[in-house]
């Protein structure tokens, strides 16, 4: 992984807030100061989600002293799951846009087999397992309570709108998601660099946007939730 130099941080960090947006993303951390966050990412293909994501948790523990605890993609819980739809995830050397769209269709095919939010409750379970595991959970009265901790989690990224509400609905306001954007002409320049043709470079970004069907990507409608954005 790049490492992540203070000029990054400071330069993508204007990107993430205004004056007025830094002094509310500080407010939104400071009120809770005794609790874990949660930052979920969600932005196109090749918009610079895992870079920020990056910079995001270096800022979170210099400035606000969390700890990170685990880095979650859902693309991991994608090529574990895939067995589940009798699907085999791409592997090897593949070319960017056999392994993007073949990606996206495991993804989806596992939300249609068990619904919307599948990929998002196997990140919560990985959540769960790893509080269990720092003594994040006691015991009062024969039932699991949680001990809050300074500690934070990343989702690099979603994708769907269940997932947004699964998460919303589970983690409540300790959830925090962040939209990251990037102009077409950078999101296209990252793929062909990266050797995808440009009819390919097409069809993905556009289905990446807005599928028809109900268990595609539908990135917009998760990006409009975004409590901050970067751009």
């Amino acid at each position: 992984m790049r490492t992540v130099s203070q000029m990054d941080i400071n330069n993508i960090k204007s990107l993430f807030y205004s004056n007025d947006d830094e002094a509310r993303f500080f407010h939104k951390i400071s009120d809770r100061r005794s609790q874990e966050l949660i930052f979920a990412f969600v932005g196109p293909v090749s918009s610079g989600v895992s870079t920020c994501a990056e910079v995001l948790s270096d800022i979170i523990q210099s400035d606000y002293g969390y700890e990170k605890c685990i880095y979650i993609k859902p693309s991991d819980i994608i090529k574990k799951e895939a067995h589940r739809v009798g699907e085999v995830a791409p592997r090897g050397e593949i070319s960017q846009d056999v392994y993007i769209t073949k990606m996206q269709d495991i993804g989806n095919k596992l939300r249609e087999e068990f619904g919307g939010e599948y990929l998002i409750e196997k990140a919560i379970e990985e959540i769960s397992c790893n509080r269990v595991s720092r003594g994040g959970v006691k015991t009062v009265n024969e039932k699991p309570v949680s001990v809050p901790k300074r500690l934070f989690y990343i989702i690099d990224s979603i994708k769907h709108i269940d997932e947004y509400n699964a998460l919303r609905d589970v983690y409540g306001d300790s959830l925090i998601l962040f939209g990251v954007f990037a102009p077409d002409e950078i999101r296209r320049d990252r793929l062909k660099n990266k050797g995808v043709e440009d009819y390919v470079i097409t069809k993905i970004l556009k289905r990446d946007d807005q599928e028809p069907i109900s268990f595609g990507q539908k990135t917009r409608k998760v990006f409009v939730e975004a409590d901050f954005f970067s751009l």
